[in-house]
């Protein structure tokens, strides 16, 4: 009897002390595990520092991506800083004509993170109600193409967009050729251009200058080849990129002027994401130019110089810019609404991705320097001397309190009201000067995510 219980008091002991060092392995597991999430945790945020440095850059050149990108990469390369307590890196190229794409790692102890977005103009899009006008540069085309608009209305779905409106009939060359006729845009449209490739010219008019482009009902089996400018998968304005058949740029003083070019040999190895030869790469020659140094030659609008070549990428074949004219403000509500039965001009997005910063409001907007120490301007002529006294009154800590102050709705101003959100913006790299910007809707999701912003308060 004594033996067993001394072998049942020896078993329970081996039990417990191994459970108890299991315990302590899984407590130094857990440890670990917390750590290693910890510096997981502090590279992302010094990855997404990284991020915005490089994004702060690029907004600073605006539409010349080719500076930006100079910047940012340097002379090394690659853009390398500190954060705490760990490092960052960086580097940007271009992505098309009017987006580049910036990859940032963050390192801390044996962590690192990646990621990596764009840095996307907003291009063809209209800010305002406008005209807008079309003119060929140039064509060096063998085909006939035609040249068709397809428009984006704010808030109208992919089923029921307007159908394409052709701008020119198929031809060979449209050289100076600018539309004979006013066509107006509502704000926020976003203006897809595409063109019709047509090897053989069946759809060429007789004399392209005299056909009604106004009564063309687009079909597209009448052409060989679709060909974009923009790729919008689903009509998901949000997924928008640029086609691999087409260039657009953004002229260099004026965010409502492009150039939209496109490639109309239709050579489906040409799409080819993975080369870096632009002999034979369509994405290739839009980021490394056509003998694989770079964009090194600009016209007079900032513009890339394009050549032609027969049998190769050049985006060269149908060349053409299209402005928008704003429409004069004391006659834009009688125009607009004429031409848009549904034209509200207060509901429109604002299509800058970071607008100026709207300034603290004043605590006390209207301060008396020189206080009245009797609150009361127009006192009775009359007054009873003490109609109520107190017997054991609480002295006054504030003889004369300021009226609060009258807040706009969600601390916008007044032109913002109940359409914009309220942001607290942390510059990248300059968090402590935070401040309030009124943004719309649209732009929220791009903040919160490259930003360590947040919202404040939405318009009513």
């Amino acid at each position: 009897m004594g033996k067993g219980l001394l072998i049942i008091t020896l078993g329970v002991s081996v039990y417990l002390a191994l459970g108890q060092a299991g315990s302590q392995e899984t407590m130094v597991e857990s440890a670990e595990n917390i750590s290693e999430y910890e510096e997981e945790v502090v590279a992302r945020e010094i990855a997404r520092t990284g991020f915005n440095v490089a994004m702060s850059i690029a907004r600073r050149h605006g539409t010349n991506l080719q500076d930006a990108i100079d910047e940012i990469n340097g002379e090394d390369g690659t853009m390398v800083g500190d954060h705490q307590g760990g490092t960052y890196s960086v580097f940007a190229r271009l992505a098309d004509g009017f987006a580049i794409n910036i990859n940032s790692t963050g390192t801390y102890a044996d962590a690192e993170h990646v990621m990596y977005d764009m840095y996307r103009l907003p291009v063809l899009t209209s800010r305002r109600c406008s005209i807008m006008r079309v003119e060929f540069i140039e064509s060096d085309a063998g085909y006939c193409s035609a040249i068709f608009l397809q428009r984006y209305p704010v808030g109208v779905s992919v089923d029921n967009l307007p159908p394409p409106e052709m701008l020119f009939p198929s031809g060979h060359n449209g050289d100076n050729t600018s539309l004979s006729f006013e066509k107006f845009v509502a704000p926020g449209t976003l203006l897809d251009l595409f063109i019709g490739v047509d090897k053989n010219c069946s759809e060429r008019p007789p004399i392209p200058s005299e056909y009604d482009v106004t009564t063309h009902v687009f079909n597209a089996a009448d052409y060989d080849a679709i060909h974009h400018a923009l790729e919008i998968p689903d009509g998901r304005l949000d997924q928008m990129s640029e086609s691999v058949w087409g260039f657009v740029e953004e002229a260099r003083n004026d965010n409502q002027r492009w150039r939209a070019s496109f490639e109309d040999l239709h050579n489906e190895g040409w799409d080819n994401n993975s080369s870096d030869n632009p002999r034979n790469s369509l994405q290739a020659t839009k980021k490394y130019g056509y003998d694989g140094n770079g964009w090194s030659e600009r016209d007079e609008d900032g513009y890339r110089v394009l050549r032609d070549y027969a049998s190769r990428p050049d985006f060269s074949d149908q060349v053409f810019e299209l402005w928008l004219e704003p429409i004069n403000p004391a006659t834009q509500p009688v125009i607009c609404a004429a031409a848009f039965p549904n034209y509200d001009p207060e509901a429109i997005p604002d299509p800058d991705p970071i607008p100026d910063p709207i300034p603290d409001p004043d605590p006390d907007p209207d301060p008396d320097p020189d206080p009245d120490p009797d609150p009361d301007p127009d006192p009775d002529p009359d007054p009873d001397p003490d109609p109520d006294p107190d017997p054991d009154p609480d002295p006054d800590p504030d003889p004369d309190p300021q009226p609060e102050p009258e807040m706009p709705d969600c601390m916008c101003p007044d032109r913002h009201q109940n359409r914009k959100v309220a942001v607290m913006h942390r510059p990248p790299g300059n968090e402590a000067n935070e401040h309030i910007i009124c943004i719309g809707a649209p732009a929220v999701p791009a903040h919160l995510r490259n930003h360590n912003d947040y919202v404040v308060c939405e318009g009513d």
